[in-house]
């Protein structure tokens, strides 16, 4: 039995967020609201049967999007948040 991936966004360093602007909380971790939305989507993936890389991979990208928009849910933000957030990642050479 493979360990579950980590949730990111916890205890990571400056160099791993690859240009993305952070607007996590002070000691540099991201809501608790966060964590929790990441969970439940590493949840979702594993009773989806996804490889463990594939899990790791969405786990990071779901936690560069809520630290971009440094809430807990990105329901709010809508389209328009997912929308900027694409747009910095292509200003910033990155997908």
């Amino acid at each position: 039995v493979r360990e579950l991936p980590p949730i990111p966004g916890m205890h990571r360093t400056p160099a791993e967020r690859e240009g993305v602007p952070d607007r996590r909380r002070a000691d540099g971790e991201l809501p608790p609201e966060a964590l929790a939305l990441l969970a439940r989507l590493r949840d979702w993936l594993v009773g989806r049967h996804r490889s463990h890389r594939t899990i790791e991979a969405y786990l990071a990208w779901g936690a560069r999007f809520l630290a971009y928009l440094g809430v807990g849910d990105p329901r709010p933000a809508g389209e328009a948040g997912l929308n900027a957030f694409l747009t910095t990642l292509g200003r910033a050479g990155l997908s």
